[in-house]
């Protein structure tokens, strides 16, 4: 496992290579939606947030994804989050299922 990097909004730590997500307390996140995405609950104040792990995972490395993008899966896996496979693209660029 290569170093933890820490994305800062959610406070989860990120192996980008991996494409794993963890806790603070060490535990892996991840849980998955009816339709394939990975995600994360998040305590915090006032409620929970529901955070999408590969937003995380590329938020962790490239800083903060700009306004009009989205991350699109290069080989098409949703569940597939390591950074070498998620890449910005202008939201127009995308197909509607988010691949």
């Amino acid at each position: 496992m290569s170093a933890l990097i820490t994305h800062e909004p959610s406070g989860l730590q990120v192996d980008p290579n991996l494409g794993l997500v963890f806790y603070a307390n060490g535990k892996q996140a991840g849980l998955t939606t009816a339709d394939g995405y990975p995600v994360a609950m998040v305590r915090g104040s006032p409620s929970c947030r529901l955070y999408p792990l590969a937003l995380v995972v590329y938020e962790a490395v490239h800083g903060p994804l700009s306004a009009g993008m989205t991350l699109r899966r290069v080989n098409g896996e949703r569940c597939d989050i390591r950074v070498s496979n998620l890449q910005a693209v202008p939201k127009s660029e995308v197909s509607h299922d988010g691949t």
